[in-house]
């Protein structure tokens, strides 16, 4: 009958040394379980954003009771692979709740690309393993407004000169060089494309003198076939030799309609991309209305017109010099001579003809050479006239013997 309570109270000491043995043995194989985290939250940017600009990740954490978090890490996955570090920017709140955030430059030190990412994110706590990841999709549509200069150049000023600075972006596309006349109704039209990123300077000539705005166009890929357009500051010109110089115009939209025309080959790389040539854009019907327009009077701009200069004298008319006989005879270096020519006795036979010239001297002829001269001459014309006269005469007497 003693037995039993003697049992009872000796089994209670060896449930606690079960228990503190389990203990043990649970602190030996490597610790309590850590708490998980009771909850977290991408809080921004929202599933599906389309980023075009600097963003924040901003995530709100739930600890569970005494759980320190030492960090949030964050990660971006796509075109553009990032992991992020959040800071923690306020204490705790009526719920015990966190908040940790960091602010992303797209457009930093290292570009990132344009396209679908999926961001996700999750709490390190001091103790234990971190949970798992946990965020959605996003969208990165981020344009690239570069700065542009302008000014006219040139004899006439019609020729304007661009320059910019080139980019450095992992998704380049091309640069546009985009003109309108500075008119209410002037429409952007592309003068130059560039595919060479560094491209940074090129000249407009502009066909009649006037006002006109530029800007530079940088063009990205959106991640697909798609492009994502930076517009930079209009700068204004006045490429008119009568008043050339720039200035400021007014801010307006990006969005004024267009006019692309067929690119035309420019240097620093060929034109077009496939997927992305320029297309011309319809500039919609005209607006319709009844407007009421009182024009200011204009203030004409004063024009200072220099005195013509004197015109020079005029030069004295040559004196007349009266052509008589002795006009001439100041201008005469000697006198007028007579001087009587002597003549050899050769040179007086040459030209009363009694001699003639005949190889390197001079033949004297006579009435006796004269003479036998025609002698000569007779007689030869006489053999050769009984020399012709025999010739006939014998021809005539063999054709009587042939009868």
């Amino acid at each position: 009958m003693t037995r039993g309570p003697l049992l009872l109270r000796a089994s209670l000491p060896l449930g606690w040394v079960l228990a503190v043995l389990c203990l043990l043995a649970t602190l030996r194989l490597g610790g309590l379980p850590a708490t998980a985290v009771d909850s977290f939250r991408l809080a921004a940017p929202a599933a599906g954003t389309s980023l075009e600009d600097t963003f924040t990740i901003e995530v709100v954490v739930d600890p569970s009771d005494g759980e320190i978090i030492e960090g949030v890490e964050a990660q971006l996955a796509g075109p553009t692979n990032r992991v992020f570090q959040l800071n923690r920017v306020d204490g705790p709140g009526l719920d015990g709740e966190q908040r940790w955030a960091l602010q992303v430059d797209p457009l930093g030190q290292q570009p990132m690309h344009n396209g679908r990412h999926r961001l996700v994110v999750r709490p390190v706590p001091a103790a234990g393993e971190p949970p798992a990841f946990q965020g959605h999709e996003v969208v990165l549509a981020v344009p690239f407004q570069g700065e542009l200069v302008a000014a006219p150049t040139g004899e006439d000023a019609t020729v304007v000169a661009l320059t910019w600075d080139p980019v450095d972006l992992p998704d380049f596309l091309a640069y546009r060089i985009q003109r309108r006349p500075d008119t209410d109704n002037g429409l952007w039209r592309t003068v130059a494309r560039f595919d060479d990123p560094s491209v940074r300077d090129t000249n407009d000539e502009v066909d009649d003198p006037g006002a006109y705005l530029y800007r530079l166009v940088v063009v990205r890929s959106d991640g697909d076939d798609g492009e994502v357009v930076g517009f930079s500051p209009s700068r204004g010109v006045r490429a008119d030799p009568a008043d050339p110089g720039t200035f400021d115009p007014p801010s307006e939209p990006d969005d004024r309609p267009s006019v692309e025309p067929t690119p035309t080959s420019q240097p620093g790389g060929p034109i077009g991309r496939p997927g992305n040539d320029d297309v011309a854009q319809d500039p919609g019907p005209a607006e319709t209305g009844t407007a009421t327009v009182t024009p200011e009077p204009s203030t004409p701009r004063p024009v200072t017109v220099p005195a013509p200069a004197p015109a020079p004298p005029a030069p004295a008319p040559p004196a007349v010099v009266p052509l008589d006989d002795g006009v001439f005879e100041p201008l005469l270096p000697i006198g007028p001579t007579e001087t009587e020519l002597e003549l050899t006795e050769t040179e007086t036979a040459l030209l009363d003809g009694s001699v003639r010239p005949g190889g390197s001297e001079a033949i004297l002829t006579t009435d006796e050479e004269e003479g036998r001269r025609r002698q000569l001459v007779l007689a030869s014309a006489t053999g050769l006239l009984l020399v012709v006269v025999a010739g006939h005469l014998r021809r005539y007497l063999s054709v009587g013997s042939r009868r």
